[in-house]
């Protein structure tokens, strides 16, 4: 089968393999579609680990081909988008229902193969039945879309709050989406690309700003970039008492500068999120309900053949939405 691996940094290949087999809790998948994540455009630069030799893509889904031991046969020919982050189960952070900060956590695309293939194995215990009445590019969001409803019960959005979210790539997209379903009474995007604020604004803000014309008094701030002067900024657009959500994926190298007075005097709250615990189901049932505009989050759709030029030259500034990956 085609697939595509990672060898390293910037060093991203697409191969032939052997079809894989599904082991005793398993079921083997023909991927339908696998989203491009800005976390795969960081694996590529090395600015996010992954294994060596793994194929990559996390944001998918498909149609069970086969079953494993253990797996009932009544799961063939269905339908289902994956979860791709594992956690063991049994370490102190599991034992306490986080089970995104398990302390062994792998994630298929990163750890284990991912859907950038014709086919993938993926554990039973991780998909979730999908419509059948959805297109193949829906089932990639249920991933992010998971991703973001975390974020936005940590971020604590309440009826009537002004909320900023910076960034009108993918995620800022959907998680202007949620803030408005939350109840938000003002939901801002800050971006400097006019073809990302367009798309903001068809996604259901209010308004769409450059960073350097927005001013203070949001209650909640969502920082969904990935870029530490947002970060920083953010901390400034925060009322007193407020929240801010860094949901971007900095490069590990990354150090932001603060003043630990505007956390202390302003009471501003900085809350972390990460991954999508407990949500993928959520997700699945939001897409069903087409309450979310999804037409202005989809970009271009590629082949396999095109992933490694599009993770080389793939950039947050283009305003084309969310790249999918069609294996057919």
């Amino acid at each position: 089968m085609k697939a595509v691996v990672f060898h390293g940094s910037g060093d991203v290949r697409v191969s032939e393999l052997p079809e894989p087999e599904p082991g005793a809790g398993e079921v083997l998948l023909a991927v339908e579609g696998c989203g491009v994540c800005g976390t795969d455009v960081h694996i590529y630069r090395g600015e996010a680990p992954a294994r060596t030799g793994v194929v990559l893509g996390h944001e998918f889904g498909g149609r069970i081909l086969a079953v494993g031991e253990g797996v009932s046969r009544e799961a063939l020919g269905r339908r289902v988008a994956v979860n791709p982050n594992l956690n063991c189960g049994y370490c102190p952070s599991c034992r306490e229902g986080n089970i995104h900060l398990c302390l062994n956590l792998r994630a298929l695309g990163v750890d284990l193969p991912g859907g950038f293939a014709e086919k993938a194995v993926v554990p039973a215990l991780q998909v979730e039945l999908f419509p059948e009445d959805l297109p193949s590019e829906t089932i990639t969001l249920v991933e992010p879309l998971a991703c973001a409803l975390h974020g936005l019960d940590l971020a604590g959005v309440r009826p009537g709050d002004d909320v900023l979210v910076q960034g009108a790539g993918p995620m800022g997209l959907i998680l202007v989406q949620l803030a408005r379903l939350a109840g938000a009474a003002k939901v801002a995007v800050a971006d400097p690309s006019p073809a990302r604020r367009a798309r903001a604004l068809a996604c259901g803000a209010d308004e769409a700003l450059r960073p350097e014309e927005l001013a203070p008094g949001y209650g909640v701030v969502i920082e969904a970039t990935g870029n530490r002067s947002a970060l920083e900024q953010a901390l400034v657009l925060t009322k007193g008492g407020g929240t801010v959500l860094l949901f971007g994926v900095h490069p590990r190298e990354d150090v932001a500068s603060f003043s630990p007075q505007a956390f202390y005097r302003r009471e501003i709250r900085l809350v972390g999120s990460f991954t999508n615990p407990h949500t993928t189901a959520r997700a699945v049932a939001l897409l069903s309900s087409r309450r979310l505009i999804m037409d202005s989050v989809m970009g271009a759709t590629i082949s396999l053949d095109d992933v490694p030029a599009c993770l080389a030259g793939l950039r947050y500034d283009t305003g084309t939405g969310k790249t999918v990956v069609l294996a057919r």
